[in-house]
């Protein structure tokens, strides 16, 4: 997972300190602990985002980390189609089907 998260070239990386930025908006989980492994080994750091910080809030952290990529479960990526701003969300990794 994180070799396919290198090659692609799907995180932000952050000008000023060099971090390479991957969100995960999901509650805790087999694939969110995977996820998190796979960012660890490959030096990119994890921004996680939880339903309790609020719609306006997530979609404050998305745009103020210039997020690209996220990991999320099929029901945050409902919340995630509501928002209004995406900032530069551009890919949603989904741990489940989608319908």
């Amino acid at each position: 997972m994180g070799k396919a998260l290198h090659d692609r070239k799907l995180a932000y990386k952050e000008p000023e300190l060099g971090m390479r930025l991957i969100g995960i908006y999901s509650k805790n989980r087999l694939e969110w602990y995977v996820s998190d492994w796979a960012c660890a080994l490959f030096g990119y750091t994890v921004c996680p985002l939880y339903d309790t910080l609020g719609k306006e809030n997530l979609e404050y952290c998305i745009d103020l980390c210039k997020m690209t990529t996220c990991f999320v479960s099929g029901k945050t990526a409902e919340s995630i189609e509501k928002f209004k701003q995406k900032g530069s969300l551009r890919t949603i990794i989904c741990y489940d089907e989608i319908s």
